[in-house]
Protein backbone atom coordinates (compact mmCIF):
# COMPACT_ATOMS: atom_id res chain seq x y z
CA UNK A 1 0.00 0.00 0.00
CA UNK A 2 1.20 3.83 -0.75
CA UNK A 3 1.35 6.29 1.80
CA UNK A 4 -1.60 8.65 -0.21
CA UNK A 5 -3.42 5.00 0.24
CA UNK A 6 -2.55 5.32 4.25
CA UNK A 7 -3.87 8.96 4.39
CA UNK A 8 -7.40 7.75 2.65
CA UNK A 9 -7.78 4.66 5.47
CA UNK A 10 -8.31 7.95 7.88
CA UNK A 11 -10.66 9.68 6.19
CA UNK A 12 -12.83 7.34 5.61
CA UNK A 13 -15.37 4.92 7.87
CA UNK A 14 -13.71 4.45 11.20
CA UNK A 15 -13.57 1.34 13.45
CA UNK A 16 -14.33 3.58 16.67
CA UNK A 17 -15.68 2.73 19.93
CA UNK A 18 -15.93 -0.79 18.87
CA UNK A 19 -12.17 -0.98 18.25
CA UNK A 20 -11.57 0.93 21.45
CA UNK A 21 -13.71 -1.43 23.66
CA UNK A 22 -11.47 -4.42 22.99
CA UNK A 23 -8.74 -2.75 25.24
CA UNK A 24 -11.00 -0.90 27.90
CA UNK A 25 -10.97 -1.79 31.47
CA UNK A 26 -14.11 -4.44 31.55
CA UNK A 27 -16.18 -1.63 34.18
CA UNK A 28 -15.05 0.85 31.37
CA UNK A 29 -16.37 -0.66 27.86
CA UNK A 30 -20.46 0.61 28.87
CA UNK A 31 -19.86 3.90 29.20
CA UNK A 32 -17.31 4.06 25.88
CA UNK A 33 -20.58 4.41 24.06
CA UNK A 34 -22.09 7.49 26.47
CA UNK A 35 -21.40 10.58 25.38
CA UNK A 36 -18.82 12.92 27.08
CA UNK A 37 -20.00 15.12 30.00
CA UNK A 38 -20.31 19.06 28.79
CA UNK A 39 -18.05 20.06 30.96
CA UNK A 40 -15.22 17.71 29.94
CA UNK A 41 -12.20 19.62 28.77
CA UNK A 42 -10.88 19.27 25.24
CA UNK A 43 -7.73 17.87 24.53
CA UNK A 44 -5.61 16.30 21.36
CA UNK A 45 -2.88 14.15 21.26
CA UNK A 46 -1.08 13.21 18.08
CA UNK A 47 -0.64 9.83 16.65
CA UNK A 48 2.78 9.94 14.85
CA UNK A 49 3.45 7.48 12.56
CA UNK A 50 6.97 6.42 9.98
CA UNK A 51 7.91 4.31 8.13
CA UNK A 52 10.52 1.57 8.73
CA UNK A 53 13.68 2.33 7.02
CA UNK A 54 11.60 4.31 4.48
CA UNK A 55 13.69 7.46 3.29
CA UNK A 56 12.31 10.48 0.65
CA UNK A 57 8.48 8.43 1.09
CA UNK A 58 6.57 11.01 3.70
CA UNK A 59 8.80 14.12 2.60
CA UNK A 60 7.35 13.23 -1.13
CA UNK A 61 3.51 13.81 -0.40
CA UNK A 62 4.42 17.15 2.28
CA UNK A 63 2.14 19.92 1.66
CA UNK A 64 -0.66 17.70 0.74
CA UNK A 65 -3.86 17.66 2.44
CA UNK A 66 -5.34 14.07 3.34
CA UNK A 67 -8.58 15.05 2.23
CA UNK A 68 -7.35 16.30 -0.88
CA UNK A 69 -5.00 13.61 -1.58
CA UNK A 70 -6.91 11.55 -4.67
CA UNK A 71 -7.72 15.29 -6.33
CA UNK A 72 -4.57 16.58 -5.67
CA UNK A 73 -2.62 13.05 -7.26
CA UNK A 74 -0.31 12.69 -4.55
CA UNK A 75 3.19 11.92 -5.97
CA UNK A 76 4.04 8.24 -5.73
CA UNK A 77 6.28 6.91 -2.63
CA UNK A 78 7.58 3.52 -2.15
CA UNK A 79 4.98 0.82 -0.85
CA UNK A 80 4.44 -0.63 2.47
CA UNK A 81 2.39 -2.65 4.75
CA UNK A 82 0.41 -0.54 6.79
CA UNK A 83 1.04 -2.34 10.18
CA UNK A 84 4.74 -2.09 9.30
CA UNK A 85 4.68 1.20 10.49
CA UNK A 86 6.03 2.55 13.39
CA UNK A 87 4.54 4.76 16.15
CA UNK A 88 5.81 7.19 18.71
CA UNK A 89 5.45 6.59 22.55
CA UNK A 90 6.65 9.06 24.85
CA UNK A 91 6.86 8.68 28.82
CA UNK A 92 5.26 11.77 30.74
CA UNK A 93 7.36 13.20 33.53
CA UNK A 94 6.68 12.78 36.93
CA UNK A 95 4.47 15.40 38.15
CA UNK A 96 1.44 16.10 40.59
CA UNK A 97 -1.63 14.15 38.44
CA UNK A 98 -3.50 11.91 37.15
CA UNK A 99 -1.39 11.04 33.64
CA UNK A 100 2.06 11.46 35.80
CA UNK A 101 4.49 8.49 34.13
CA UNK A 102 2.35 7.31 32.11
CA UNK A 103 2.82 6.21 28.56
CA UNK A 104 1.23 7.99 26.11
CA UNK A 105 1.41 10.58 23.01
CA UNK A 106 2.35 13.97 22.70
CA UNK A 107 -0.54 15.79 23.78
CA UNK A 108 -2.39 18.35 25.85
CA UNK A 109 -5.38 20.66 26.40
CA UNK A 110 -6.50 23.25 23.68
CA UNK A 111 -5.47 26.54 24.39
CA UNK A 112 -7.32 29.88 23.50
CA UNK A 113 -5.30 30.51 20.94
CA UNK A 114 -5.40 27.45 18.87
CA UNK A 115 -7.51 27.31 15.84
CA UNK A 116 -9.14 24.00 15.91
CA UNK A 117 -8.22 20.59 17.82
CA UNK A 118 -5.80 19.68 14.89
CA UNK A 119 -3.32 23.28 15.82
CA UNK A 120 -4.09 21.91 19.34
CA UNK A 121 -1.92 18.52 18.13
CA UNK A 122 -0.04 20.33 16.28
CA UNK A 123 1.34 22.66 18.91
CA UNK A 124 2.01 19.89 21.86
CA UNK A 125 4.05 17.93 19.55
CA UNK A 126 5.70 20.90 18.60
CA UNK A 127 6.41 21.64 22.33
CA UNK A 128 6.80 18.45 24.20
CA UNK A 129 9.14 16.24 21.49
CA UNK A 130 10.40 19.47 19.27
CA UNK A 131 8.94 18.41 15.59
CA UNK A 132 7.62 21.49 13.81
CA UNK A 133 4.41 21.89 11.81
CA UNK A 134 6.38 21.65 8.41
CA UNK A 135 7.50 18.03 9.22
CA UNK A 136 3.64 16.48 9.68
CA UNK A 137 1.65 15.27 7.04
CA UNK A 138 -1.62 15.15 8.67
CA UNK A 139 -3.93 12.29 7.71
CA UNK A 140 -7.08 12.84 9.60
CA UNK A 141 -8.61 12.15 13.11
CA UNK A 142 -9.23 9.16 14.92
CA UNK A 143 -12.29 8.67 17.35
CA UNK A 144 -12.20 10.61 20.24
CA UNK A 145 -12.46 9.17 23.97
CA UNK A 146 -13.41 10.64 26.91
CA UNK A 147 -11.22 9.97 30.11
CA UNK A 148 -13.15 10.46 33.03
CA UNK A 149 -9.72 10.47 35.32
CA UNK A 150 -9.17 14.04 34.27
CA UNK A 151 -12.48 15.38 32.41
CA UNK A 152 -10.66 15.13 28.88
CA UNK A 153 -12.06 14.74 25.61
CA UNK A 154 -9.53 13.33 23.92
CA UNK A 155 -9.16 13.90 19.84
CA UNK A 156 -6.52 12.04 18.17
CA UNK A 157 -5.10 13.30 14.75
CA UNK A 158 -3.44 10.86 13.34
CA UNK A 159 0.08 11.97 10.98
CA UNK A 160 3.11 10.77 9.42
CA UNK A 161 6.41 11.89 10.53
CA UNK A 162 8.80 13.41 7.27
CA UNK A 163 11.92 11.64 7.62
CA UNK A 164 13.90 15.15 8.45
CA UNK A 165 12.18 15.41 11.99
CA UNK A 166 14.50 15.30 14.95
CA UNK A 167 13.20 15.05 18.24
CA UNK A 168 13.98 17.01 20.89
CA UNK A 169 11.96 15.82 23.86
CA UNK A 170 11.32 18.73 26.61
CA UNK A 171 12.54 17.07 29.93
CA UNK A 172 9.97 19.21 32.20
CA UNK A 173 7.33 17.11 30.20
CA UNK A 174 8.79 13.95 28.96
CA UNK A 175 11.18 11.41 30.10
CA UNK A 176 11.86 9.49 26.78
CA UNK A 177 10.26 7.93 23.56
CA UNK A 178 10.47 4.69 21.46
CA UNK A 179 9.25 3.95 18.58
CA UNK A 180 6.97 0.40 18.14
CA UNK A 181 5.60 -1.63 15.19
CA UNK A 182 2.24 -1.08 15.03
CA UNK A 183 1.24 -4.68 14.57
CA UNK A 184 2.94 -5.68 17.89
CA UNK A 185 -0.70 -3.37 19.21
CA UNK A 186 -2.74 -6.28 18.65
CA UNK A 187 -5.76 -6.31 21.01
CA UNK A 188 -5.31 -10.45 20.68
CA UNK A 189 -1.45 -10.26 22.31
CA UNK A 190 -2.51 -8.52 25.76
CA UNK A 191 -3.04 -9.81 28.90
CA UNK A 192 -5.11 -8.58 31.21
CA UNK A 193 -3.06 -6.97 34.27
CA UNK A 194 -4.08 -4.99 37.89
CA UNK A 195 -3.49 -1.15 37.57
CA UNK A 196 -3.89 1.37 40.79
CA UNK A 197 -6.64 3.69 39.46
CA UNK A 198 -7.30 7.37 40.24
CA UNK A 199 -9.95 6.73 42.38
CA UNK A 200 -7.74 4.35 44.48
CA UNK A 201 -8.60 1.44 43.23
CA UNK A 202 -7.21 -1.43 42.08
CA UNK A 203 -8.75 -3.28 39.08
CA UNK A 204 -7.78 -5.26 35.81
CA UNK A 205 -7.47 -3.90 32.40
CA UNK A 206 -5.55 -5.49 29.52
CA UNK A 207 -2.43 -4.03 28.34
CA UNK A 208 0.73 -4.96 26.14
CA UNK A 209 4.13 -4.95 28.11
CA UNK A 210 7.18 -3.84 25.64
CA UNK A 211 10.28 -4.00 26.90
CA UNK A 212 10.01 -1.38 30.16
CA UNK A 213 6.75 0.36 28.52
CA UNK A 214 3.54 -1.18 30.18
CA UNK A 215 0.32 0.17 27.51
CA UNK A 216 -2.87 0.57 29.14
CA UNK A 217 -6.13 2.64 29.60
CA UNK A 218 -6.39 5.64 27.16
CA UNK A 219 -3.41 4.97 25.14
CA UNK A 220 -4.33 1.46 24.38
CA UNK A 221 -7.63 2.21 23.50
CA UNK A 222 -6.03 4.63 21.24
CA UNK A 223 -3.64 2.28 19.73
CA UNK A 224 -6.16 -0.40 19.16
CA UNK A 225 -8.16 1.83 16.54
CA UNK A 226 -4.94 2.76 15.12
CA UNK A 227 -4.40 -0.90 14.73
CA UNK A 228 -7.77 -1.81 13.01
CA UNK A 229 -7.36 0.70 10.49
CA UNK A 230 -4.00 -0.41 9.29
CA UNK A 231 -5.54 -3.40 8.58
CA UNK A 232 -5.91 -5.21 12.03
CA UNK A 233 -8.92 -7.85 12.01
CA UNK A 234 -11.09 -5.83 13.63
CA UNK A 235 -10.84 -3.09 10.55
CA UNK A 236 -11.16 -5.43 7.92
CA UNK A 237 -14.18 -7.11 9.87
CA UNK A 238 -15.32 -3.51 9.96
CA UNK A 239 -14.82 -2.34 6.28
CA UNK A 240 -16.84 -5.85 5.32
CA UNK A 241 -19.39 -4.74 7.00
CA UNK A 242 -19.71 -1.54 5.82
CA UNK A 243 -19.54 0.18 9.04
CA UNK A 244 -20.81 3.55 10.55
CA UNK A 245 -17.85 6.13 10.62
CA UNK A 246 -17.44 7.46 13.95
CA UNK A 247 -15.10 10.55 13.56
CA UNK A 248 -14.18 13.26 15.74
CA UNK A 249 3.85 -8.16 17.16
CA UNK A 250 6.27 -7.85 17.91
CA UNK A 251 9.29 -6.03 16.23
CA UNK A 252 12.29 -3.73 17.13
CA UNK A 253 11.65 -0.68 18.90
CA UNK A 254 13.90 2.33 18.71
CA UNK A 255 14.72 3.87 22.26
CA UNK A 256 15.31 7.45 22.57
CA UNK A 257 17.19 9.49 25.15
Amino acid sequence: MRFRHIAELFNGPLPGKAAQRSMAAPDRRGALFAPAPQDAKQAAVAVLLRPPHRQGAVRALSGVDAENARKAGSPACPAVAPRDMTVLLIRRNIYPGVHSGQIAFPGGQREDADADLRHTARRETREEVGIRAEHLFMLGPMTELYVRASNFLIHPFAALLDERAELRFDPEEVVGGRFVPVRFFDPALASVRRFAFADGTVRPAPAWKFKDYTVWGATAMILAELHAILGGRAGAAERGRGGAAERGRAGAAESLP
